[in-house]
């Protein structure tokens, strides 16, 4: 059994980390919010301010996911193509562990 979990788990985890919460994540935020509000500036608002929050709360870390969520909005309110912010995400999320490590270096903050 424990043999097992070593090899599924970490595949389960990244499967869902890297791929499966970006697909969603990006439907919600940036589809969703779009199709919903006609304004664009409105929904480039909340959806940038609306994804950092409900990752972060409302903590310092929200200062880290913000300007990612900005631009993770940017890219899909050129064209409203949702397969390129959610290619974008999965790359984020692919490096997020470097990423956090070295912002951790520069700002001091730690967040698990």
């Amino acid at each position: 059994m424990e043999y097992s979990n070593q090899i599924v788990f970490p595949w389960i985890n990244a499967i869902s980390f890297g791929i499966s919460s970006p697909l969603f994540e990006e439907m919600a935020f940036r589809g969703t919010i779009y199709r919903f509000f006609k304004n664009d500036k409105l929904a480039f608002i909340l959806a940038s301010i609306t994804f950092a929050w409900i990752h972060t709360g409302f903590s310092p870390v929200l200062l880290v996911y913000l300007p990612m969520s900005v631009i993770l909005t940017t890219i899909y309110h050129r064209r409203k193509v949702l397969s390129e912010s959610i290619l974008l995400h999965v790359l984020f999320n692919t490096f997020l562990p470097i990423m956090f490590s070295f912002l951790q270096f520069l700002t001091g903050i730690y967040y698990l």
